[in-house]
This record gives structure tokens, sequence and C-alpha cells, in this order.
């Protein structure tokens, strides 16, 4: 697909690092320590909870969930964040310890905030960007997501929205939330059968490896508008507590990730954009300098679809 509309705005920053420690989840929202507005002359600070809280045992699954809901309303706003937060445990897969097997039945993602304020939150009322939380859960031994193993375990990833929310979280939970995105099969598997009739193996996240500590990526989009976060997090501050929060400008769409040596300005006015479908491994993000020049590949799309113009096209890649 050739001619993508619009152009590349980056919004979200992930850094890749090293981590010894235990599963933990951190978040702060850009609003916390600041004032919000409880009546007409009244104002209060938004407390930050910088603490880290030790989650132990079967407080483990409601901790889970709480963190894949605030992953939810960060990596897909707008989205429905308790069939997103299904998606990412399932792809997750943690295991703990626990006293109780009951916690652990089927529909435990639901079952363990049943009756609570996370049980189903309503998106209007969920103000992330005055949030904060730190979950260390030292009763996670392991997690069955295909992300999890000896090289990725000691890595973790750290989020920087434009806005100024940041997650510090491990490897594979960050990712796994990354490819829960509504509308996506960024790091699916899908199996194709070569000329020789052996079996193909594709993953769309072959762009991440694990020798990428201490590199930089970014979420990008070619819809939407990149300020929304920042809109959203004002209005979370002004308006009033217990008021609805509706977003006034459109939330990212047409997202793909790139490598940090990956830029557009205004000089790459002549750049066109397009993708390589990959059959459900995540389409590869290609661009040139100008109509004459070779499409090279930059990165891969997060959403499955991004609007373009041209439709499909022969292409030749450098």
């Amino acid at each position: 697909m050739t001619g993508i509309n619009g152009y590349p705005q980056n919004y979200m920053k992930i850094l890749i690092s090293k981590w010894n420690g235990c599963f933990q989840f951190v978040f702060k929202g850009c609003n916390c320590g600041r004032e919000i507005k409880k009546g007409v002359f009244n104002s209060e600070l938004i407390p930050v909870y910088n603490q880290p809280i030790n989650v132990i045992g079967d407080e483990t699954s409601k901790a889970l969930v709480k963190c894949a809901t605030i992953l939810g309303s960060v990596m897909d706003p707008g989205c429905n964040v308790v069939e997103y937060r299904r998606r990412l445990l399932y792809r997750l897969r943690p295991y703990w310890n626990i006293s109780d097997r009951n916690v652990k039945r089927t529909g435990w993602i639901d079952r363990c905030v049943s009756g609570t304020f996370w049980e189903n939150p309503n998106p209007l009322y969920l103000r992330t960007h005055n949030m904060s939380m730190n979950y260390k859960m030292a009763d996670i031994t392991g997690c069955e997501s295909r992300l999890e193993n000896e090289s990725t375990a000691g890595i973790s990833c750290e989020i920087r929205v434009n806005c100024g929310c940041t997650i510090v979280a491990p490897f594979s939970l960050i990712w796994e939330a990354i490819t829960a995105v509504e509308g996506s099969f960024l790091g699916s598997t899908s199996a194709t059968i070569d000329q020789d009739d052996r079996i193909v193996l594709k993953d769309g996240l072959g762009l991440v490896q694990v020798e990428d500590v201490g590199r930089v990526f970014y979420l990008m989009a070619f819809g939407g508008d990149a300020d929304s976060y920042k809109s959203h997090s004002s209005s979370c501050r002004s308006t009033g507590v217990g008021k609805p929060v509706d977003p006034k400008l459109p939330w990212p769409t047409g997202r793909a990730l790139v490598r940090e040596e990956f830029s557009h300005a205004m000089k790459d006015i002549m750049r066109g954009y397009g993708y390589i479908e990959t059959e459900g491994s995540g389409n590869l993000l290609i661009c040139r300098n100008s109509p004459r020049d070779l499409y090279k590949i930059i990165g891969v799309c997060v959403d499955e679809f991004i609007a373009h113009k041209k439709g499909r096209q022969t292409v030749t890649i450098r």
C-alpha cells in the first residue's frame, strides 16, 4: 500500500534498559503533584504515589488488572479497556504464588475486580493523567508470553508520552501492551509455505531485539492528533472532580513503531510512505524521499490498516 495519508507525528518514546529487580510496574501521570480544580475558588494537589507497594499472594491478580487498565488507557486511549486488558493478560499469561486456587480460575481477570471501580471503568471518568502507582509483585514467578525468556527477563522498558506520563515495566509486559491495541496484529505470528514446501514463520516484533538495550523507539501516528494526550491532560486537571472529561482532539490513528534514527521534518515534505502487507504478522512501514528514489523499510505498523491514497502497487525495496 502506498501514498499513506498525512505525515508521521511522534507521540511516545520507548527506552529499553537493563533491570534486575522483581516484576514491577511504575506509573506516574503527568498531572501528579499539580493542582486540580475542586470548586469555583478551590483547588487541591493531585497526590503522587511513588513509594513502592509490595503486592503479594492473591492480591497479585487485582494489581495486574489495574496495571493492564492503565496501559490500555495510555497505549490505546478511547478503547474498551475491559476488552483490552483481557487481550493483554491472556497474551502475557503471568503465573504467581497463590494460596486460594479460586483466585486464578477461568475468568480471573474480570472476577478479581468485580464490584470495584476497576470492574468496568467509564473512560470519561478514568483520569489516567491524574493517577500514579508503584507495584512490586514479587510473587510473580514468570510469564508464558513468548516474549518472556532468559534473555528478556533482565530487561525493562520506560515509556514517555509527550504529555509527560511515564511507565516503567518489564519488557514482555510493555511489548504485549503494544500488540494488544485494538485493530493491531503486530506481534502475531503468521505461517506460510515457501517454494521448497517449508513452513516459514513471520513475527512483526522482529524490529526489536534483545541487543537493543539502551536504544530508543518511537510510536508515531499518521492520523489523529499527536497533541491529544496533552489536551486531555489539561482537561483532566481543569475539570472539576467527579465530572466527565471528554477528549477534545482525535486520538492517534495509523500508528507505527520506528527506531530512534528515523525523523520527519519540514524538509521531508516530498517523502512518500507506504506499507507492505505481511499476512498477519505486522505490516512493514516503508518510505522514500522522492518519487525517483527506491523505498526502504523504516519500521513496523501497529495498526493493520492505515489510510492511503494509491492502494496496492509493486515497489522495489533497497
